[in-house]
C-alpha cells in the first residue's frame, strides 16, 4: 500500500504524463481543456491529422464537415491555442466572413490560453494576467518573449506588415445567401488568392473549413486538380451526414451510414431531412458535395393535384403576380404571371393562372378579373421590379395592392422555398390544361427561358411565411380590411 507521499508522487507523474501527452497530440490536449466535449470518430481523425501540423509544412487541409458538428471548436476556438504553445512562434492568422465574427474565435483563444489547465500542459505560456503578452487586443495578440501571435481578420480586411505560418479560413460565407452570389463567391476568391495567399511565410499550413453550398465555393475551388499547383497539394478530410462511395479512407462506415446519429440524427431522420429539404440543399449542406445549378431545383413530383371536392374553407384567397412592367410599356418578350392563391395552413392551392404577354393596361384588366371572380383578400407584386409609379398606378385602380421586397437571388428564393415544395405543401388543380404547361417550367427552372411563374410562386411562400409569421392569420385577413 503507497504512502501518501508516494500518492502524492504518482498523482504528481500522472498529470505530468496527461500534460507531455497533451503536448504531444491535439486530441490529448482537447480532452485536458474540455473534458465534457462530446467524441466522435471524425473528431478524432481530425484531430489526430492537426496533430501533425507542427512538424510539417506547406499541408492544405481542406475540412469538409456538416453544419454544428464541432469542426470549429476543434480548429478554430482551440487549434492556434495548441500550437502557439507546442511551437510559440507561430505566426497565426484566422479569418472568417466578418472582422467581429472572427474576433470570437481570438477571444475565445486567449480564454483558452488563461485557464489553469493551460498552464499545466505549457507552463512557459502561463498567461493569466496582460503582463504574459507584449500586445493584447481582441483581434490580435502577442507572445512575450516569442514571435507567435493571432491575428483574426475578415474576408475583404487586409493584413500588411504580418507573415502566416498557419492561415485558417472557418466560413468564409455568413449564410445561403452569400454562398450562391456569384459576386460574393469571387470576392472570397479574391481575397484568399490576393490577400489570404500573399501573406504566407515559405513554410505556411493553410487550414480551411467551411459548410458546403455550391460547387465553385472556396474548398470546391481548390479541390480540383491542379488549383493549388506550385503552392502545395489539398488533403481533404469530408465526413457527409449519410455515408457514400467516397469516404476518408478511416471513415469506416457501412452504405447509408449517419455520421453522428445522437447529435445529427440517424439513418430515418436524415433521409426525412432530405425529402424535405431537397437534393440539392442536402447534398450541399450535409452530404459536403454540392451539385451543379442545372434542372431540378424544383421538385416537381412534390407537387399535390386536388378536384374541387378535396378544397378546405380557405384562411385567405389572394392572387401573386410577376409583373415586370412599368406604366405605359408596350408588349414585349417578357410574360406577366398571376397565381390565385387559397391558402389554408400550411397549405397552398393555386386556384387559377393568368398568364400571357400583355401591356401595363391589359395587366390591370386581368388582375381586374381575377379580384372580382375569386373576391380576393389581396393581390401581391414585388416592390423592386416595379417602379413607383407603377405601383401607384396600381394602387389607385385596385383595391388589396401589397408589395413584397425579396432579398434573395432566384436561386437562393427557390432553395428557401424547398421545405413547402418538398413537404407537399403545393396544390395544383386535375384536368386544368395550363397546370402542365407550368410544371414544365417550374421543372425546368433555372435553365428555362422564362421564370415568371417561378417567381410569383416563390413570392407568395416567402410573403405567406413571413407575414403568417409576423401577423398571425387573423391580423393578416384585417391588413387587407375583410374576413373570409
Amino acid at each position: 500500500m503507497l504512502t501518501a507521499h508516494e500518492q502524492m508522487e504518482l498523482s504528481v507523474l500522472r498529470r505530468e504524463l496527461k500534460s507531455r501527452r497533451a503536448r504531444e497530440s491535439f486530441s490529448e490536449y482537447i480532452s485536458v481543456m474540455m473534458p465534457e466535449f462530446e467524441w466522435n470518430f471524425h473528431h478524432k481523425i481530425i484531430a489526430d491529422r492537426l496533430s501533425k501540423l507542427p512538424h510539417q509544412e506547406k499541408q492544405f487541409l481542406l475540412i469538409s464537415v456538416p453544419a454544428q458538428t464541432g469542426k470549429s471548436e476543434l480548429v478554430s476556438r482551440k487549434l492556434p491555442s495548441w500550437m502557439l504553445g507546442v511551437n510559440s512562434d507561430t505566426r497565426i492568422m484566422l479569418t472568417s466572413y466578418g472582422t467581429n465574427f472572427a474576433m470570437n474565435f481570438n477571444r475565445a483563444n486567449q480564454r483558452t490560453m488563461t485557464d489553469t489547465n493551460y498552464g499545466t500542459v505549457f507552463p512557459h505560456l502561463k498567461l493569466n494576467t496582460k503582463r504574459g503578452f507584449s500586445k493584447r487586443t481582441g483581434d490580435h495578440f502577442e507572445l512575450e518573449g516569442y514571435k507567435g501571435f493571432l491575428r483574426t481578420v475578415g474576408v475583404g480586411a487586409g493584413s500588411s506588415g504580418y507573415s502566416a505560418d498557419l492561415l485558417i479560413i472557418d466560413d468564409p460565407y455568413p449564410d445561403m445567401k452569400a454562398a450562391l452570389s456569384k459576386t460574393y463567391r469571387k470576392t472570397v476568391w479574391d481575397w484568399f488568392t490576393s490577400v489570404g495567399l500573399q501573406r504566407l511565410s515559405k513554410k505556411a499550413n493553410v487550414v480551411i473549413l467551411h459548410t458546403r453550398w455550391a460547387e465553385d465555393d472556396l474548398i470546391g475551388r481548390l479541390s480540383k486538380p491542379g488549383a493549388l499547383k506550385g503552392v502545395g497539394e489539398p488533403e481533404i478530410l469530408r465526413f457527409p451526414s449519410l455515408a457514400d462511395e467516397n469516404l476518408h479512407p478511416e471513415d469506416h462506415r457501412k452504405l447509408g451510414e449517419s455520421l453522428w446519429p445522437s447529435w445529427k440524427g440517424d439513418e430515418e431522420y436524415l433521409n426525412a431531412k432530405k425529402n424535405l429539404i431537397g437534393a440539392y440543399m442536402f447534398d450541399a449542406m450535409e452530404q459536403q458535395k454540392p451539385p451543379k445549378l442545372g434542372k431540378g431545383l424544383i421538385n416537381t413530383a412534390k407537387f399535390q393535384r386536388f378536384t374541387q371536392g378535396m378544397l378546405p374553407q380557405f384562411d385567405f384567397v389572394f392572387s401573386s403576380w410577376d409583373l415586370n412592367l412599368e406604366p405605359n410599356e408596350q408588349k414585349n418578350s417578357d410574360y406577366v404571371a398571376g397565381l390565385v392563391i387559397g391558402y389554408k395552413k400550411p397549405n397552398i392551392y393555386i386556384l387559377a393562372e393568368y398568364h400571357g404577354r400583355w401591356d401595363f393596361t391589359e395587366t390591370i384588366d386581368h388582375m381586374r378579373q381575377s379580384q372580382a371572380l375569386w373576391n380576393l383578400n389581396g393581390l401581391l407584386i414585388e416592390k423592386k421590379a416595379n417602379g413607383t409609379a407603377a405601383i401607384s398606378t396600381l394602387k389607385r385602380e385596385l383595391k388589396g395592392i401589397n408589395t413584397f421586397t425579396p432579398h434573395d437571388s432566384k436561386i437562393t428564393r427557390v432553395l428557401a422555398c424547398q421545405p413547402e415544395i418538398n413537404g407537399g405543401n403545393i396544390w395544383f388543380p386535375y384536368g386544368e390544361a395550363w397546370v402542365d404547361e407550368a410544371i414544365v417550367e417550374y421543372a425546368d427552372f433555372p435553365e428555362e427561358d422564362h421564370d415568371d411563374r417561378v417567381d410569383a410562386l416563390t413570392q407568395a411562400i416567402l410573403w405567406l411565411r413571413e407575414c403568417d409569421g409576423k401577423m398571425g392569420m387573423q391580423r393578416l385577413m384585417e391588413y387587407y380590411g375583410g374576413k373570409r
